[in-house]
């Protein structure tokens, strides 16, 4: 339970590294998404809390595989 801190912070960051990726697609008319309008920014967000989930779920796997 010690590590348990760690890893938040750690998804935290990996969050934002998705939200730097994709810094530049923040701005824009809203886009349909499944037959609904949605804005851009709202894709934006849920692809870069996806991207960073796939970071710290690679990473971790890396880690921990080779510890």
């Amino acid at each position: 339970m010690d590590q348990l801190p760690f890893q938040v912070l750690f998804l935290i960051v990996c969050i934002i590294a998705g939200v730097y990726i994709n810094r530049n697609n923040f701005s824009g008319a809203a886009q349909k998404v499944l037959g609904y309008y949605l804005p851009r920014p709202v894709i934006i967000t849920c692809l870069s809390i996806f991207i960073g989930l796939v970071f710290w779920i690679t990473i971790n796997i890396l880690l921990l595989r080779f510890k």
